[in-house]
Order: C-alpha cells, then structure tokens, then sequence
C-alpha cells in the first residue's frame, strides 16, 4: 500500500531535500521512519489492534535489511539537513491485471514523515522514482492506494497515475481494497 505524500511545498521553509540510494546500514532507521510514518497515516482510520498487527508483520529491522538486501528491491530515502524524513521501497515486480507491461516498476510504498511533509520530500521521490523508470528502461510505474485515502489519490493522479483496478490489501486480520494506478512512460 502506497502511503500519503505531500502536494509540494505548502510554506515558505526554506527547504532542501535530497534523495539517496538506501544502504544495508539504514535497516533500523527505515523500521523506524517506516511504522512511524504508517501509524501517522493510518491510526485515525483505522483500529488499533489491526494497524499494529500489521505493522509488527511488515516494519521489523530484519525485514528492511532482506529488503535492502534482495536485488529486486531499492529503498530511496529523502533527507533534510541529512535527516531521513521519508523514503520509498520500489521494487521490479510483474503487475497486476490488467496492467500489460514488459518491463514495470512498482512503488511499493512512500512515507514521508509528518513534521517534513509540505517541504517537497514527496515529490522528490516520485520524481527520483519515475526518473528511475526512465533511466531503467521500465515501460510502467505501478502502484496500489487504500480507497478511502483520496488525498493519496489526487496526489499520484497529478502525477500522472490513472486508476486501472483494484486488489485486495490485509491490514492485520481486516480485508481492505486497494486502488490500481499506474503511469505509463
């Protein structure tokens, strides 16, 4: 499930991000970021119990350091003053239907967190993302959006991303669904 990103810059913070390539040395801080960032996202929506069986299932130290680890996968991660604020897991993955590509991408997930968000960390990393796409020969960035997370949705439609279905998504025992988007290059 791709998370909430901002629109851009939304004051006047003189801010600059930067992005990098994420390394086996960051494991525990994008565990951390990343079920900081998740509960900041989904706690309001969502029940307690559910969010945090989720989060123990997919933020442990050991499952970012397979990640960082597996060739199929890269972390990129925004930063502030050297600060990671937020980051996203892409992965080269086959696409759902009804998504016919030769060669896709998916945006598995994007958090920024919430004291950076406004100060442009998103959009650098949807564009360190669909640059990656670019530059990697992949014909289709795909990615999947909780329905009931519109703010999300606009986002990724400025972006170009068009709803093409829909897949089911378990946040702890709750079946919950997902949007389709993809963009195409």
């Amino acid at each position: 499930m791709a998370g909430a990103v901002s629109a851009g810059p939304r004051d006047d913070r003189a801010t600059t991000v930067s992005v990098r390539e994420g390394a086996l040395a960051d494991a525990a801080m994008l565990t951390e970021l990343g079920i900081r960032t998740f509960r900041e996202t989904y706690a309001a929506t969502n029940a307690e119990q559910q969010l945090e069986a989720y989060v123990a299932e997919a933020y442990r130290e050991d499952l970012q350091a397979a990640e960082l680890a597996d060739p199929t996968v890269t972390y990129l991660v925004a930063e502030v003053d050297r600060t990671p604020v937020g980051f996203v897991l892409v992965r080269t993955a086959e696409a759902p239907d009804p998504i016919r590509a030769h060669d896709p991408l998916q945006l598995e997930r994007i958090y920024v967190d919430r004291e950076h968000q406004g100060v442009g960390a998103g959009a650098a990393l949807v564009r360190a993302v669909l640059d990656r796409a670019a530059t990697g020969g992949h014909d289709v960035v795909w990615l999947t959006v909780w329905e009931r997370n519109p703010a999300a949705i606009a986002y990724y439609r400025r972006w170009g991303f068009e709803q093409v279905g829909e897949v089911q998504f378990v946040l702890g025992t709750e079946q919950q669904t997902d949007l389709v988007m993809a963009w195409w290059r």
